[in-house]
């Protein structure tokens, strides 16, 4: 068997923020798979808001997950973390947490 990887990315950034399109085409035990990733991001209030959209195009063609992550420095050295996840291949779902972690 021959497996097979390729992967395109292309990074830009406009009005602070930044846009980057990924492409990755594999082939792996016969079977062609093609997702494509759109990813945002921009830093707010001193924080930041990431999204990220994954939408497959090989062999089914679809939206497979939608996720949005922020982050929020605190007093002290803290940082609050908040992440939503939408999957929407097998069975669909959505995730949720929220995190507190302390730099050192």
């Amino acid at each position: 068997n021959h497996n097979t990887y390729l992967t395109a990315q292309i990074t830009g950034v406009a009005y602070a923020t930044t846009l980057t399109n990924s492409l990755t085409a594999n082939q792996v035990f016969g079977q062609k798979n093609v997702v494509n990733s759109l990813q945002l991001s921009r830093n707010v209030s001193g924080g930041s808001i990431r999204s990220q959209i994954n939408y497959n195009l090989a062999p089914d063609k679809g939206l497979a997950t939608i996720v949005v992550t922020a982050d929020y420095p605190l007093r002290e050295g803290y940082l609050a973390n908040f992440n939503a996840t939408r999957t929407f291949t097998g069975t669909p779902q959505n995730n949720y947490s929220l995190t507190l972690n302390k730099k050192n």
